[in-house]
C-alpha cells in the first residue's frame, strides 16, 4: 500500500457547562463525526446554538505485516487493551509455544511489562473498523493504519481466567489456553 493514506475525522462543540467538548473517537467520514457531535450534544442537554468544529488527521496505510512470522490481533481483558503482536514465530512455532504456557498472568507481567515474545504495538479502532486498525509504526511514535489481512490470527488474554484465553488461527479451530 505504498503512498496510500487514510483521513479520519472527529468533532467538538462548545458546551455552556463544560467548555469545549471533543469527541474522542475518530470516524471515517465528516458526516459520521458530525452525527456523533449531535448525539453528544443531545445527551448533554445542549442545543444546536454552537457550531461544531471538525478536526482531521491523515496517516499512511500499510498492509498487515506477515514477512517476519505470524502477526496477531491481540486483545487483553474485557474489551480492554488491544495490540498488534509481531510474534517473530512461524505458525507451527506459535502454536507449540502457546501450548507450553502455564499462566496468562505471567504473560501479562507486572506493572505493564509484558512477557510475550516478539514485539507488541498498541492498537485502536477508529475510522472504518471494517478495513483495518490504527497502530504505531516501527519508530513507536508515528500513527499508521494497518489493513486487515484476508486471513488473520486473533488472540485474547484474560488475566482473571486462563480458561477464557485463546488463540485463533485463520480458518482453524480455536486453541484454548492450556490448563496447568
Amino acid at each position: 500500500m505504498e503512498n496510500e493514506t487514510v483521513t479520519v475525522y472527529r468533532g467538538s462543540f462548545e458546551c455552556a457547562k463544560r467548555g469545549t467538548v471533543t469527541i474522542g473517537a475518530w470516524d471515517a467520514t465528516e458526516a459520521k463525526a458530525l452525527e456523533y457531535v449531535d448525539r453528544y450534544r443531545k445527551i448533554g442537554g445542549e442545543n444546536k446554538r454552537s457550531n461544531p468544529c471538525l478536526e482531521s488527521k491523515t496517516v499512511a496505510v500499510y498492509d498487515w505485516p506477515i514477512k517476519s512470522g505470524v502477526t496477531v490481533d491481540l486483545s487483553e481483558g474485557y474489551g480492554g487493551a488491544m495490540f498488534i503482536w509481531h510474534t517473530g514465530m512461524s505458525e507451527k512455532e506459535l502454536v507449540s509455544w502457546w501450548n507450553k504456557q502455564s499462566s496468562v498472568r505471567y504473560l501479562l507481567g507486572e506493572k505493564g511489562k509484558c512477557n510475550l515474545p516478539g514485539r507488541l504495538s498498541e492498537a485502536w479502532l477508529d475510522g472504518d473498523v471494517t478495513k483495518g486498525v490504527f497502530s504505531y509504526g516501527a519508530d513507536g511514535k508515528t500513527e499508521i493504519f494497518i489493513l486487515w489481512p484476508k486471513d488473520k490470527w486473533v488472540a485474547h488474554l484474560n488475566a482473571d481466567a486462563d480458561e477464557n484465553s485463546c488463540l485463533k488461527p485463520p480458518n482453524k479451530k480455536l486453541i484454548r489456553f492450556p490448563k496447568p
